[in-house]
């Protein structure tokens, strides 16, 4: 009777052990799946920074499910398959089925990249010493050696005259001057042509550039342009292009689809109150056109 009780609560406390045993090994598999799935949703979910090489989140995921295999199975120590050629995988460890898809990729050629050919090109020749003296007389060209640099010349200002003659006739004085017209300008009697008119909306339109800083760039190029004066330009050509742009307001309002921007979660408020605003005044533009 002593003997059967000794040997059920050895058998219990082998149990036990079992089961502690076995209740670490699925603890360290939850912590290294909870690892690894956090990785997948930073792959997922996280920036462009944070993201993972799917590769390496297979390789993870395939570890788990070997360990889960073992837990269960409890293979011999030492009992590992070399890999095969089937497999896929290289005896490097690294797989075959990535190098397949790098035979598709497109190589892009390393090296200096080519200059354009509609660039103009300045050419500088130096002489060497010995062809510059009285030695040059001796000396006879057979080649040379080309190498090219890209190059910036900055932009600059010019006095754009514009001279009109003016004319009258020898025998009949009386008759009068003749003189051409003068060429329409985008605004009258403006220091700036049509070309820097352009540059300073481009400028600070479409490169973002404010006006204090194309004033000190103008400074730096030699010429002092105030602020108030290129505000004035700029405004003086929005009143010009006001018809441009109530034909693109008018035309918008026709289209019939419609362009949403994603908007930030936190400031919907915001985001609806500008929208709000935005309709109305293009409502209020459409009006007055109509």
């Amino acid at each position: 009777m002593g003997t059967s009780v000794e040997e059920q609560i050895r058998e219990l406390k082998d149990r036990l052990a079992r089961a502690a045993h076995e209740r670490d090994e699925y603890r360290k598999l939850y912590e290294l799946a909870s690892i690894e799935l956090e990785r997948l949703r930073r792959h997922i979910y996280g920036q462009k920074a944070e993201h993972v090489d799917p590769a390496q989140t297979q390789l993870a995921f395939d570890a788990i499910v070997q360990l889960l295999a073992g837990a269960g199975a409890q293979p011999q120590a030492g009992a590992t398959r070399p890999p095969e050629a089937g497999d896929g995988a290289a005896p490097d460890g690294t797989s075959g089925a990535s190098g397949g898809g790098d035979k598709g990729r497109q190589v892009r050629p390393h090296g200096r990249q080519k200059l354009p050919e509609h660039l103009p090109v300045e050419r500088i020749e130096l002489l060497p010493p010995e062809a510059r003296d009285e030695r040059a007389t001796a000396l006879i060209r057979i080649g040379e050696e080309v190498s090219e640099t890209l190059e910036w010349r900055p932009a600059s200002f010019v006095r754009l005259q514009i001279v009109r003659p003016k004319f009258a006739v020898k025998v009949e004085p009386e008759q009068g001057v003749t003189i051409a017209d003068i060429p329409d300008s985008p605004i009258p009697r403006c220091l700036a042509g049509p070309g820097l008119l352009a540059h300073v909306l481009v400028s600070k339109y479409a490169d973002h550039l404010p006006l204090h800083r194309l004033e000190k760039m103008f400074e730096r190029w030699g010429l002092h342009l105030s602020r108030s004066t290129l505000c004035g330009w700029v405004a003086a050509c929005a009143d010009k292009l006001a018809p441009l742009v109530g034909a693109m307001a008018n035309d918008a309002l026709t289209r019939v689809s419609l362009f949403l921007l994603p908007v930030v979660r936190g400031n919907v408020a915001a985001a609806t109150s500008r929208r709000r605003s935005r309709t109305q005044a293009r409502c209020a533009v459409h009006q007055n056109s109509s």
